[in-house]
């Protein structure tokens, strides 16, 4: 069921509403067009500096991320693993509980772009590290896990993330 209707209100058009059910909950799409504002390039300059253990530093001293997500995910990681190696039931019926809660976990790429693009001022420039080769010129050690950390750390999503909403 889909519902098309256009209002236009203060240079906002608001146009397809999309109701969806998922999992015994309901949710609601809204598609809005907003119109993009025009901002003056300045000569500033912020660097953004990626890494495991912090997810982002910029150059103005601010660390985006915090640490208690990786031992979320570390505890995660530890509980999916041993309910896979269980193999029951209601191991099972326990990993579909906990895919649910791991998927909502996943915006945490989207909130440190949100907040490294909303701590910049206006016209800005934001420089990205390169980190394309990054899985070669550090060593993450498998005892403490971080080896599986770098591997599975989505430094693309976060780059692509942070160029869409410069």
């Amino acid at each position: 069921m889909r519902f098309h209707h256009v209002v236009s209100t203060g240079g906002v058009r608001w146009g397809v509403l999309d109701p969806l059910q998922k999992r015994g909950h309901w949710y609601l799409h809204v598609v809005v067009d907003v119109p993009t504002l025009q901002t003056a390039p300045t000569d500033a300059v912020v660097g953004v500096d990626l890494g495991v253990t912090r997810a982002a530093v910029t150059s103005d001293n601010r660390f985006h991320g915090q640490r208690r997500w990786r031992d979320l995910e570390a505890r995660d990681f530890q509980l999916r693993r041993t309910l896979q190696a269980t193999g029951t039931k209601s191991a099972k019926r326990h990993l579909r509980r906990l895919s649910g809660k791991t998927a909502r976990r996943r915006d945490h790429d989207h909130v440190v772009s949100k907040r490294i693009v909303g701590g910049v001022p206006q016209g800005a420039t934001l420089a990205v590290e390169n980190v394309t080769t990054i899985r070669s010129r550090v060593t993450a050690r498998r005892a403490n896990g971080g080896q599986r950390r770098l591997h599975s750390w989505s430094f693309a999503t976060l780059r692509a993330l942070i160029r869409y909403k410069a």
